[in-house]
């Protein structure tokens, strides 16, 4: 009897640790991954009449997000939407975002004003 309660104990250690694991991978899983920059407008090549556009998307796991070298803001569910004035012709918005890792991604769209 007293071998069958040790058995069930180590039974159940067993699954404890192994939650553990699953808990901690899963809690994790977003510092392994690192900053992720989800960019809907503008499209990359498109071409506009308007001067003045909306930057916008929605970033995760990130500290910092620039827009051509300038901080802009997120709100608290990682959308971000910037108004930008395009110059006449071809103009170059890098997106720039990094993690308290100093891990960094950029993007760069290229539009057209004509």
């Amino acid at each position: 009897m007293n071998n069958k309660w040790k058995r069930a104990g180590i039974i159940f250690g067993i699954f404890i640790g192994i939650f553990i694991i699953i808990f901690v991978f899963y809690r994790s899983i977003d510092l392994i991954r690192g900053p992720v920059l989800e960019l809907n407008e503008p499209k990359n090549g498109s071409v506009y009449t308007s001067p003045v556009i909306d930057v916008q998307g929605a970033v995760r796991n990130v500290t910092n997000v620039s827009l051509n070298g300038r901080q802009i803001l997120i709100n608290k569910n990682g959308f971000f939407n910037e108004k930008y004035i395009l110059s006449e012709g071809l103009n170059r918005i890098s997106l720039t975002i990094n993690d308290r890792f100093d891990r960094k991604v950029e993007k760069i769209i290229e539009v057209v004003l004509k």
